[in-house]
């Protein structure tokens, strides 16, 4: 959903997340969105366009440990500004902490499809896998790595090598 930042008002507006915001959030975490809620306002000043909110997806895709189908909730609060960029090349400089929420628009436009992979492609943990909080196993898959980590059954020693079993070796 892209917005012309001429009809951007200084008075937020709230824009609804309908079908259009799956698309950039499953892109943006590499799964099916299967549920999204929240809300988006969005405000201008001057040239700035400040986006705010709190958007939750469902997400179901691979863990990234063993491979088994999972189901993640994913997002929470936001806080996004937005300028214009600079034109006539890039630019290469560190970039700090407080400088990650802010983004750039081109010719006059602010997308909230890209406001929405941003978010998420900030939420995303570096490793998703099924053990984390927020996150299960779909519905009849097993986790392959919990399966394999688990101990055999302890089998019995053969009697003959009993006397062994006391031995210490340095």
């Amino acid at each position: 959903m892209k917005l012309s930042i001429d009809r951007i008002e200084e008075d937020p507006r709230e824009h609804e997340l309908g079908d259009w915001a799956k698309g950039p959030v499953g892109e943006s975490v590499g799964g099916d969105v299967g549920s999204l809620e929240g809300w988006l306002e969005v405000r201008r000043v001057d040239e700035s366009v400040f986006v705010q909110g709190e958007v939750h997806a469902s997400v179901e895709r691979s863990c990234d440990r063993c491979g088994a189908l999972i189901i993640a909730r994913l997002g929470g609060p936001m806080k996004l500004a937005y300028v214009p960029s600079e034109r006539g090349g890039t630019i290469s400089r560190e970039v700090h902490g407080g400088e990650m929420e802010i983004g750039f628009y081109e010719e006059g436009v602010v997308d909230l499809a890209d406001v929405l992979r941003e978010h998420f492609a900030l939420c995303i943990p570096d490793r998703l896998a099924c053990d984390l909080a927020g996150v299960s196993l779909a519905p009849g898959a097993k986790c392959r790595a919990q399966l394999l980590a688990k101990e055999p059954e302890a089998k019995p020693v053969d009697p003959r090598f009993a006397a062994l079993k006391g031995l210490k070796l340095d």
